[in-house]
């Protein structure tokens, strides 16, 4: 699911984009209650699949990765900046974010890449985003191995060296506070950051 990264002091929030259309303002996205104003973010659907649209008038301040949106019109794409006068940047995101949620049982044994015993349904587990790999996450039975050691498993144990890095601390409810560097696969959990999610130069 699409979604949009805002700062809030050294911290970060994303907020994701269940609905069709949304507003863009001080507070980001937020469903949108028709009429004219803010720059509106609008869902397309077509034969590719998913795209999101920025609609908004030709007089509009509002700029995409720091050029000016003179048509009034611009198709996202994964990792855009989205500026509002005397607003902290946005970022546009397609990426898929790591929760915490039940497994949902496969029709073979699956086994924890960290601690080797298999995954319950039902018991809460994390799906890397990268490596799509399952992992145990549930600290009550013992077994926390998605935050163990700070690093997806597999990634890990194929290069001999670590190709991403989840540290900060974590609970089961709620957003988590965390710092990430992923130079292999990305990891995020939930719906906060700590660091600038889109860093210029990185892919």
């Amino acid at each position: 699911m699409a979604h949009v990264w805002l700062a809030h002091g050294s911290e970060w929030s994303a907020t994701p984009l269940k609905g069709d259309a949304f507003s863009l303002g001080t507070h980001g996205p937020e469903p949108f209650a028709g009429g004219s104003g803010p720059p509106v973010l609008l869902r397309s659907q077509g034969p590719d699949g998913e795209s999101w649209l920025v609609v908004t008038s030709a007089d509009s301040d509002i700029r995409l990765n720091g050029t000016r949106l003179l048509l009034g019109i611009y198709k996202l794409g994964d990792r855009d900046e989205i500026g509002l006068p005397r607003t902290a940047p946005m970022y546009f995101s397609t990426e898929q974010l790591a929760c915490v949620a039940p497994f949902p049982g496969s029709d073979r044994v699956i086994h924890c890449p960290r601690c080797k015993l298999p995954i319950d349904a039902g018991t809460p587990a994390v799906r890397c985003p990268a490596c799509k790999v399952y992992h145990h996450q549930n600290p009550s039975a013992d077994l926390p191995c998605w935050t163990h050691a700070g690093k997806c498993s597999p990634a890990w144990e194929v290069s001999g060296r670590p190709q991403n890095h989840w540290s900060g601390n974590f609970s089961d409810s709620g957003p988590l506070p965390i710092s990430i560097s992923s130079p292999g696969c990305v990891v995020t959990v939930c719906n906060r950051m700590a660091l600038l999610p889109f860093p210029s130069g990185q892919t």
